[in-house]
């Protein structure tokens, strides 16, 4: 039977035939059960058989033609002709001659019979459809903002400033512990802070001293060297 549901602009596309492959109602052999045609994706066509036919519970198989049509009316010739060559049971339109035919009511009587309370449903079901597959296109790479200068710099000083603020800590309770006889109250914290503190800066000048020295150090020895 030809899709007549399919859209006026589907004469300029391309067209397929496909087939259902049953189990017969009455041998339970493999037989030929439905060749039609479509100008839509033959998925969604299968979804509409499945739902509205009362054949729809013997199929076993169903295979797209090969052979691309590339409008409606050659898609309509082949049709015709599979149909009369090839006898299926379940088709109408050119199939009358075929002897070994089931009606559309034998159908549903035979459904009614494997299917107990079976009703068949209105034409205009709606059925779920198959979107055609998209190109893969690549995202694009999220651009990430450049790291502030605070953060570059608390990367490259991590260490160090995490190691000096341990030294304080350790100076101030070390502090606390041996004024802890001398001072009373709120006076043995905060003292002891203060000590921390003065320690702990000078400390830090005696290294920022060295380090500043030894540049000066290896440029003397290069100068020698170039001499």
């Amino acid at each position: 039977m030809p899709d007549r549901s399919a859209s006026i602009v589907s004469g300029q596309r391309d067209c397929a035939l496909y087939r259902f492959w049953v189990r017969h109602p009455e041998t339970g052999g493999r037989a030929l059960g439905y060749v039609g045609e479509t100008g839509r994706l033959p998925f969604q066509r299968l979804m509409e058989h499945i739902y509205q036919q009362p054949w729809a519970d013997t199929i076993i198989a169903w295979e797209v033609d090969p052979v691309t049509f590339p409008n409606k009316t050659s898609v309509l010739v082949a049709e015709r002709r599979a149909i009369e060559t090839e006898l299926p049971l379940y088709n109408v339109d050119g199939n009358l001659a075929n002897p070994g035919r089931v009606p559309p009511g034998r159908a549903v009587l035979q459904r009614q019979a494997r299917d107990p309370g079976w009703v068949q449903p209105q034409r205009n079901v709606r059925v779920p459809r198959q979107r055609a597959p998209r190109a893969a296109t690549p995202r694009p790479a999220r651009r990430t903002a450049p790291p502030s200068q605070l953060t570059r710099w608390w990367t490259r000083h991590q260490t160090t400033v995490t190691a000096w603020t341990g030294l304080w800590l350790s100076l101030w309770v070390l502090l606390w512990w041996l004024g802890r006889n001398a001072w009373a109250g709120w006076d043995e914290p905060r003292n002891a802070a203060a000590l921390a503190s003065v320690a702990w800066a000078l400390a830090l000048w005696g290294r920022l001293r060295m380090s500043n020295r030894r540049p000066r150090r290896r440029t003397r020895s290069r100068s020698r060297n170039r001499r």
